[in-house]
């Protein structure tokens, strides 16, 4: 316990009067009044007032509660923390008032603020407003409602955060309010709204929307998931519609070479043909037909002369043609 003793014409000892203490022996020991610390409890502080006589008016020091705190501290009574949602401004023994709806404030708070989702100045008396469907705020405070970003939304008023759009969707506009409006991204199908699901293996989505996966055309073809678009085969390479994978693509008809492990397709070359897709080799023109135009798809096209259409008309390649295609006049 400490207790404080002296002058006290101006209140400083704390104790709500302005009565010196400590001239006299009754006036000490047991007959002091206990004071915390020589000043005021906490949450209190010194405070100047008026203190009326019969002939003058005498200024006086006392204490009072603070701002955010409530109770009678001249009294030497404790000052205590208003409640969290409650707030007192000044000084004094007031008590504690409760903040607006939608209001917030911590505990031994001196305003309110607007709570996350709503917007106002609840310190100046304001009431606080929810942001629209569209829209969040995520702190406390004065700011204003912002709208949802890109790839999000928020249904209800009164948000502090917007919903993302579920996995493979995205809405490319701000302040979406429903999840509707998220609609499939490029490489993955679904409804609007979502679930989205990546394109499988040998399909592909070039398009946003509720479209479905297509399948990869002839000649392409997508090993991976959410494609958005297939890879095309080499030149001169094929492969079956809705292929899966590079090792799908072989040589084309009237080309040889191993398509699936990177080697170019080259044609045929003259006195031979290939009818198939894959590595296998060309195959030779029969002896009795043994000349073919380079790249031949069939034995049919294996002939001692062959017809070609040009600008000109028809016109027959001889065995010099096949054998110096570069000065032939089938080239022009």
């Amino acid at each position: 316990t400490v207790k404080c003793w002296g002058y006290n014409i101006m209140g400083q000892l704390g104790l709500g009067d302005v009565v010196t203490r400590g001239s006299n022996a009754n006036e000490m020991g047991e007959h002091l009044p206990a004071l915390a610390f020589c000043g005021c409890s906490p949450g209190a502080q010194i405070i100047a007032v008026s203190a009326e006589g019969n002939t003058s008016t005498t200024s006086m020091r006392v204490c009072a509660c603070e701002a955010g705190f409530t109770g009678d501290a001249a009294s030497a009574a404790s000052c205590v923390a208003c409640e969290s949602g409650t707030y007192k401004s000044g000084v004094g023994s007031a008590v504690c008032t409760s903040c607006p709806v939608n209001a917030v404030t911590v505990e031994g708070g001196m305003s309110c603020a607007c709570a996350a989702g709503f917007t106002g100045d609840a310190s100046g008396g304001e009431s606080c407003t929810a942001c629209r469907a569209g829209a969040h705020k995520s702190v406390t405070g004065s700011a204003a409602c912002s709208a949802c970003p890109v790839g999000t939304y928020v249904a209800t008023q009164g948000s502090a955060e917007c919903s993302k759009c579920p996995s493979g969707s995205s809405v490319s506009v701000t302040g979406s309010v429903a999840v509707t409006a998220c609609i499939c991204s490029v490489g993955y199908a679904g409804s609007d709204g979502g679930p989205c699901t990546g394109c499988g293996p040998g399909t592909y989505s070039n398009a946003t929307g509720s479209a479905v996966c297509a399948v990869c055309p002839a000649d392409s073809f997508a090993s991976t998931a959410s494609n958005k678009a297939c890879t095309r085969c080499g030149a001169n390479a094929a492969s079956a519609k809705g292929s899966t994978a590079a090792s799908s693509c072989g040589c084309a008809p009237g080309f040889w070479g191993d398509a699936a492990s990177g080697e170019i397709c080259t044609a045929c070359p003259v006195g031979s043909y290939k009818n198939s897709v894959g590595a296998t080799e060309c195959s030779s023109c029969p002896e009795e037909d043994p000349q073919s135009f380079p790249g031949s798809t069939t034995v049919g096209d294996c002939g001692a002369s062959v017809s070609f259409i040009t600008f000109s008309g028809r016109l027959q390649m001889s065995q010099a043609d096949f054998e110096s295609p570069a000065t032939s006049a089938a080239y022009v």
